[in-house]
């Protein structure tokens, strides 16, 4: 490089491997060479002997330009930044050139403007006034003097401010006392920067050589931004490398997805410079992408934010993220700002927090997008080329950390589920029953283990093969799966052996019912074995904790003995407890009869007679089922009522009581008799039913000339405590009845947890007091405490009262003084017949 003809040059030698040197050095060479030639010709011996003690003074203004170029590359050499050289630099520029004041604006690339940063100024309150007014401005491209410097991409003179048209704060600066103005664009590896302007008091003309020195010290501060970011450059990508290995070693331990997403985030923020990192999972099912993992000012944005719906935006409104799944590749946006539309509140929420660029890189599992990882930097030209690659060496890492988490779930699930049917193995199953023996332990309540063997399935091996019998084992197991209550429950023991358990076995009726409804829907219809329609059969046994094993080992091998006893007896199911299987014999014998009772309509009405407590005049009927068995004779309600309830017949059965006694009634009315109000009991299940009040509805349209008229008519009773269970909703439906012009009573009162309020708003007209506190009546001052307050509370209500359990005349004496309205009891009569009670008819008259 040479210094000047008189003077020498400056040699420079590349290192081994290195084939030559870059053009940014080669000028940093030449501002070197043009400052030795300064210092040679300032008094500095010449570097040969010859060339003797020959001086050269160059001229003031040349030697002056040298020292400022000095100077500045003196400023330029500590700073890691322009703004904090500026200040300085400014300064050194300004006195050379006779300016007081100096600014520095840089491009804002989201919104197209020069945005100050920096401002500099000799002292004087008038320089300070104007320099803060200045900074705030804005300049466009072309706009004002900084404005036209970006826009030629040279330095810019004024000689006067007052003459120059493009100067746009002319008067405020003439009342500052300034005069000439000047502005440098700054360029960097050829993208605009920024400019540095400069505002002095005298009037000075343009002359060549401040222009020259102005390129000159604009290339000076151009290398020096060149150089900080390849200096930022290198220090990233060190931060990357460290990041990968750190991301590296965090992958492989990591236990779960969750954990891997939250520490690749966390790691990438931590170690690589960004502000935000976050990574998203795409459904293909439904083509949505949902944030799941990030770490950074802005993840709550992200995550808040609804799905991207990939498959339903138009194309030119895809964001960097649904591109980056769809084109399954990186995609780099490096001015958010400059697209607003895209990504909706998440975009604008990313940018409002000042981020300028991203890069999106899809996260890719079997040749098959799973997700995407992305980056948000504060720098527009944070993410270079080399940058970008590695964070896809990242997103491999993420893949491999992924395929290897999903190996492990693979091998955790087959160590816990039956590879074939997917159902939890022996394993699986042993420990979900010990978990649940323990929830029965503590609250004191049976439970029954179940076993399933499904027969004859090795001669479906043998007959077509292994393979057709795994496939009807697949087929038995989700038959199994979809009848049995609690599917999480269900396990493949071995071979066609299946088990669960029900965790309520207190009623061991109950489980033999769900167990031959459970059987006939696995064999009612066939199974498909290479186009040929099988049907298959299975045994079942039953073991109960406590009483057949206190533990797991004890009752899975009680429950397999009973089902090898069910195979054995050729019966469909089998309790290991002999007691049992009578017991549930016997449960089942009746179900079966009450069936065949309710087919044939065995059931008969008895009628109890209700009279008034004055005058004894009979004013109603309750009706009550009895049934007589052919086989078993007389059999209580009290049995057979809850069997009704249990086997789901009570609501047929129900309708049925309604209709004969509407029946009844008509009968009576041919006769020439005047039939009493009729009340019939209503259970639990039918009230819980929504459609009770239509189906009782339907029954009375077939008897119009019964109810509604007078004589006659349909009353309901309901029991306190079927009316506490849900009063809402027993409201309702008592409110529906009452429209049907049925009246409604609230039977065995004093028995249940009655709120007053609830009761308030039940449609009832009569209150039954139960027959324990008739029964203490004469016994007892509190038994008549209760009555009395009743009584009291019903007529408050507006309701009559009726005594039930009457059963002698000091009774109905005691009643007729508190004002009971009405009683029944066998004082006033038994259940009877309903050829009894047209006796009674015929004998007695209505009031």
């Amino acid at each position: 490089m040479s210094i000047d003809p008189d003077v020498g040059g400056i040699c420079c030698i590349a290192p081994d491997g290195q084939t030559g040197i870059g053009d940014d050095y080669v000028d940093d060479l030449s501002a070197l060479a043009r400052v030795a030639a300064w210092l040679y010709r300032r008094g500095r011996s010449p570097p040969t002997a010859s060339r003797g003690a020959r001086r050269h003074t160059p001229p003031s203004e040349a030697e002056g330009d040298l020292r400022l170029q000095y100077e500045i590359a003196r400023i330029l050499a500590g700073p890691s930044s322009l703004d904090q050289a500026a200040p300085a630099l400014m300064q050194a520029i300004g006195r050379h050139l006779g300016f007081t004041v100096g600014f520095l604006r840089e491009l804002d690339h989201r919104d197209k403007r020069l945005r100050g940063t920096t401002v500099w100024h000799e002292p004087g309150a008038a320089l300070e006034t104007f320099a803060r007014r200045a900074i705030e401005g804005a300049p466009a491209l072309g706009s004002g003097l900084a404005g036209t410097a970006w826009s030629t991409g040279r330095a810019v003179w004024i000689p006067d401010c007052r003459k120059a048209p493009a100067f746009v704060q002319v008067e405020a600066a003439v009342a500052a006392g300034l005069r000439k103005a000047a502005a440098l664009p700054i360029f960097t590896g050829g993208e605009f920067f920024g400019v540095l302007s400069f505002v002095g008091n005298e009037i000075e003309e343009e002359r060549p050589s401040r222009m020259a020195l102005l390129a000159a010290v604009g290339g000076q501060i151009g290398q020096f931004l060149k150089h900080r970011a390849q200096s930022a450059e290198i220090a990233r990508l060190d931060r990357l490398y460290a990041l990968l290995a750190r991301v590296t070693h965090f992958a492989r331990q990591a236990q779960g997805r969750q954990e891997l997403f939250d520490g690749i985030c966390r790691i990438t923020v931590e170690d690589g410079g960004l502000g935000l990192a976050a990574i998203s999972a795409y459904d293909p099912a439904i083509g949505e992408v949902s944030f799941v993992a990030g770490c950074g000012e802005g993840f709550d944005a992200l995550v808040s934010a609804p799905p991207l719906p990939i498959l339903r935006t138009a194309p030119e409104r895809l964001d960097e993220v649904s591109r980056a799944v769809l084109e399954m590749r990186p995609v780099l946006n490096d001015n958010l700002a400059g697209t607003p539309e895209l990504g909706g509140p998440r975009r604008r929420s990313i940018v409002a927090m000042g981020y300028q660029s991203s890069v999106a890189l899809p996260l890719v599992q079997d040749d098959q997008v799973s997700g995407v990882f992305v980056v948000f930097s504060r720098e527009r030209t944070f993410f270079t080329p080399r940058l970008i690659e590695l964070l896809g060496d990242v997103t491999h890492e993420i893949a491999y950390a992924q395929d290897h988490l999903s190996n492990l779930d693979r091998i955790a699930y087959l160590a816990h589920h039956d590879e074939l049917t997917q159902l939890p193995n022996r394993t699986l199953f042993q420990e979900r029953l010990n978990q649940a023996l323990i929830a029965a332990r503590r609250s004191e309540t049976p439970l029954a283990v179940i076993f399933i063997d499904l027969r004859h399935l090795r001669e479906i091996n043998d007959a077509y093969r292994r393979e057709a019998g795994d496939v009807l084992l697949r087929a038995f197991a989700q038959r199994l799966a979809a009848i049995v209550e609690r599917p999480e429950n269900l396990a493949r023991m071995e071979g066609g052996r299946f088990a669960t358990f029900v965790a309520d076995a207190s009623d061991a009726v109950r489980v033999a019912n769900l167990i031959e409804r459970a059987a006939r829907e696995m064999v009612t219809l066939p199974f498909s074995v290479n186009g040929q329609l099988v049907r298959m059969s299975a045994v079942v046994g039953i073991a109960i904790f406590p009483a057949d094993g206190t533990d797991v080992g004890t009752l899975l091998a009680n429950v397999e003995v009973a089902a090898l006893r069910a195979k054995e007896s050729n019966r469909p199911y089998h309790f290991y407890d002999p007691s049992l299987n009578a017991q549930v014999a016997r449960s089942l014998e009746l179900q079966s009869a009450l069936r065949r009772a309710t087919d044939c309509q065995e059931f008969e009405l008895h009628y109890q007679p209700k009279v008034d407590t004055r005058t004894r005049a009979l004013v109603g009927l309750e009706a009550l089922i009895r049934w007589t068995d052919p086989q078993r004779g007389i059999v209580p309600p009290g049995v057979f009522v809850p069997v009704l309830e249990e086997i789901g017949l009570i609501g047929q059965v129900g309708e049925w009581v309604v209709r004969r006694a509407l029946a009844q009634q008509r009968e009576w009315l041919r006769m020439g008799l005047v039939p009493p109000r009729i009340a019939v009991n209503v259970s639990v299940r039918q009230l819980q039913s929504p459609e009770f009040a239509a189906e009782i509805g339907r029954v009375l349209q077939d008897f119009p000339d019964i109810h509604g008229a007078s004589p006659g008519g349909l009353d309901i009773e309901v029991t306190e405590s079927v009316a506490m269970d849900d009063p809402a909703a027993c409201a309702r439906r008592l409110a529906d009845l009452r429209r049907l012009a049925i009246g409604i009573a609230i039977d065995d009162f004093g028995t249940g947890h009655s709120s007053l309020a609830y009761l308030t708003t039940l449609p009832a007209q009569a209150l039954k007091i139960d027959r324990s506190f008739i029964a203490g009546l004469l016994v007892t001052s509190e038994a008549r405490t209760i009555v009395q307050t009743i009584i009291s509370l019903a007529h408050a209500l507006r309701m009559q009262v009726i005594a039930e359990g009457v059963e002698s005349e000091d009774q109905a004496a005691m009643l007729a003084e508190m004002g009971c309205d009405q009683m029944q009891g066998y004082l006033c009569g038994r259940p009877q017949p309903a050829t009894a009670i047209e006796a009674l008819l015929r004998r007695t008259e209505r009031p």
